[in-house]
């Protein structure tokens, strides 16, 4: 029986020592395992401070792609106001042009010009007609001939008698005199037809200045025939011969 206690116990003491052997590996397991993870751990955390890292770098790069995304906007809007500026300047440059052309010497006054030019042509037929019993005629133009060829926008008056038609200036000294108190006339004459005023006075000063009796006596026909178209016709000369036949 004692042996029998010996043994038994010898058993329970080696089991005590297998079972202590056998934890001792397992906390051994344990703790390497607690190591493993620790590692993994430090790692993880590494891994997400550095991505936290990254994270705040794009959103600081967002944040400046927001603000110039903004300012690219305002710039947009500040572009397209000043397209729709240049875009009114440019109506108003091409409006201004058309006024230009409009008033210029090309323009509206040409058209009046042109407008006129029968009726002014009638006018002086019959006052050259009384002055030179239809020897002379003088043509009002827009029209001038260029040495270049072609023609350009100008008032061209020139006077045709039997040598043909040429410039004023080649006539004799009375006969420009003529011409030029008939074309003074006729403009005088058209003014009172075409005004609303209703012009119906007409003033003459001096106008058989260097006139011999021949032409001054023209002129004279040719004021009375002025007197058929305003009411009163008042003329100054030095010459009482002529104030007595007027």
């Amino acid at each position: 029986l004692n042996t029998i206690n010996k043994e038994s116990k010898a058993l329970k003491k080696k089991l005590a020592s297998i079972e202590s052997e056998g934890v001792q590996e397992k906390i051994n397991a344990l703790q390497q395992l607690i190591t493993t993870y620790s590692d993994q751990m430090e790692c993880t955390d590494s891994s997400i401070e550095h991505i936290n890292g990254k994270i705040f770098g794009y959103t600081q790069i967002i944040d400046q792609i927001i603000e110039r995304r903004q300012h690219n906007n305002k710039i947009e809007l500040e572009i397209a106001e000043l397209k729709k500026q240049c875009e009114e300047q440019f109506l108003d440059q091409k409006m201004y042009g058309y006024l230009k052309t409009a008033f210029g010497r090309k323009g509206i006054p040409a058209l009046l010009i042109d407008s006129a030019i029968p009726q002014l042509q009638t006018i002086s037929d019959e006052l050259l007609q009384v002055a030179t019993s239809g020897r002379m005629q003088i043509d009002f133009s827009t029209q001038k001939e260029l040495k270049t060829g072609g023609t350009s926008e100008s008032l061209e008056i020139l006077c045709t008698d039997e040598k043909g038609p040429r410039d004023i200036a080649h006539f004799s000294g009375g006969e420009q005199k003529i011409l030029r108190s008939i074309i003074r006339l006729t403009l005088a004459i058209f003014q009172s037809q075409r005004s609303n005023m209703k012009l119906q006075t007409l003033i003459i000063d001096e106008a058989f200045d260097a006139l011999d009796s021949e032409n001054s006596g023209n002129l004279l026909k040719v004021l009375e025939k002025v007197r058929t178209f305003f009411k009163k016709v008042v003329f100054v000369s030095h010459n009482e011969e002529l104030l007595t036949d007027f």
